[in-house]
């Protein structure tokens, strides 16, 4: 298996001597010192061999694939494991949330989705997303529930902010439906 890290020097590592590695990690989640010590001898080695244990790599993947690897073999992570992080939100105000509901309604502008009709009103209890049509983090000032909130459903609300940095207009969300629904 050729593996190229960092440095750009190509380098063919024999698989059957990384396989027990690969299994090791899979199954543990870590590399033990001793398990790896002749690898370790350059870092950038290392760190394109933990691109292919971790198939960051297509590439190193298709390669793998080339020479009778099997990455085929899922082994699930585990999740739940608890982690602390500091993070900024932003203030939402129910009270604008409560009169952008008494203009729009509760049926996704985008899609017409609406909970209630679909799980019933006793269990949705008219829940829907509210989406800011301007970036939250750039309002200065009052939030206008009748032109700065609508409400999308999860999934349009989603999509609208599906690439960071982004977000889309309500017109180019019902763009997206209708070019792509059948």
């Amino acid at each position: 298996m050729e593996v190229t890290p960092s440095s750009g020097k190509t380098r063919v590592i024999n698989h059957d001597k990384i396989r027990p590695l690969i299994d090791h990690y899979n199954k543990t989640g870590s590399l033990k010192p001793g398990d790896y010590s002749a690898m370790t001898r350059h870092a950038s080695y290392f760190t394109a061999l933990m691109q292919i244990i971790e198939g960051i790599d297509d590439s190193l993947q298709t390669e793998m694939l080339t020479h009778g690897v099997d990455v085929e073999k899922f082994t699930p992570d585990e999740e739940g494991r608890k982690i602390i992080k500091q993070h900024i939100t932003y203030e939402r105000s129910k009270k604008n949330r409560r009169q952008a509901i008494k203009i729009h309604g509760t049926r996704c502008l985008a899609c017409g989705f609406d909970f209630n009709d679909v799980y019933g009103a006793d269990w949705a209890r008219k829940y829907i997303e509210m989406h800011h049509t301007r970036s939250i983090a750039g309002i200065d000032g009052p939030v206008d529930p009748e032109t700065d909130l609508i409400p999308l459903c999860s999934n349009c609300h989603s999509m609208a902010h599906r690439k960071t940095g982004e977000i889309l207009a309500l017109e180019e969300i019902k763009s997206l439906i209708a070019e792509n629904t059948k």
